[in-house]
């Protein structure tokens, strides 16, 4: 039987309980405790107390709690409370001066950024691959040679610009990149170096297929001044080009997938 100023200590989570009220002081009433864990340790697992009302008052250091799908950090004299039924967790102290360089802040802070952007730039180039398979590429394919030698041209002079090239075909290569170095050895690398991967074959077809067909296309000149408008549309090789970038459009949506797992998984990790 437990008994005041008792106390157990977990080796292994680093979880020391000195008891203060127990049933036997109480009358079955209450159970109190002093909770210690040390730097590096943590609750094993997330429990839940179907009748009683659990209060946590932070007395020295920083605390994370997870509570339902919050997350909370308590300072010293902070008070908690959490209430019958709720999903309870204490992850690993928030003691930032026992804290790695792995664990600093700013690190932290560049690895969402560089996910979030990776993710966000790589949905972004996958659309536009996509809106080329889907409905550009379809749209010209009944116009007339004329019309589909002037309109290829003008989009693709357009596409080139900076606001493309930053936030979608060159960033999601650099952001996706950035994440993997900055996510090295944690949950969401995997899903990240997937991703990378897939972006690289997607960047290379672009390089290797489609811009030299598309700098042909461009080379021809004004169609108000070209005779042979037929030739330079089947020298444009029209069907291997959406054949490619149907490739394109696949890996780069598989990629925008895997970076919002890895996302997801980021957010577990510090929660």
């Amino acid at each position: 039987m437990l008994i005041p100023g008792q106390t157990l200590e977990n080796p292994v989570t680093g979880e020391r309980f000195t008891f203060t009220d127990t049933e036997a002081s109480s009358n079955g009433e209450l159970l109190g405790f002093d909770f210690a864990l040390r730097v590096g340790g943590a609750v094993p697992i997330p429990h839940v107390h179907p009748v009683q009302t659990e209060r946590f008052e932070v007395r020295e250091g920083l605390m994370r709690f997870r509570i339902g799908m919050r997350t909370r950090l308590a300072r010293p004299g902070d008070v908690l409370e959490v209430a019958p039924g709720a999903r309870v967790r204490r992850p690993p102290p928030a003691d930032r001066s026992q804290r790695g360089p792995d664990d600093w802040q700013g690190m932290t802070t560049l690895r969402a950024i560089s996910l979030l952007g990776a993710t966000v730039t790589m949905g972004l180039i996958a659309g536009v691959f996509a809106l080329f398979a889907h409905t550009i590429m379809p749209g010209l394919r009944n116009a007339d040679d004329r019309t589909f030698v002037a309109a290829f041209q003008s989009i693709d002079r357009a596409i080139i610009n900076p606001w493309f090239m930053t936030t979608a075909f060159v960033g999601a290569l650099v952001f996706t990149g950035a994440a993997a170095l900055l996510n090295l050895g944690r949950a969401p690398l995997p899903w990240i170096a997937v991703a990378l991967a897939l972006y690289v074959v997607a960047f290379a077809v672009t390089v290797a297929v489609n811009v030299p067909l598309n700098d042909a296309i461009k080379a021809a000149g004004n169609p108000e001044h070209v005779r042979d408008l037929a030739s330079i549309r089947e020298q444009f090789h029209e069907t291997r080009w959406a054949a490619w970038n149907l490739v394109r459009t696949v890996t780069t949506t598989g990629a925008f997938a895997c970076l919002a797992w890895a996302l997801v998984l980021y957010g577990r990790s510090t929660a």
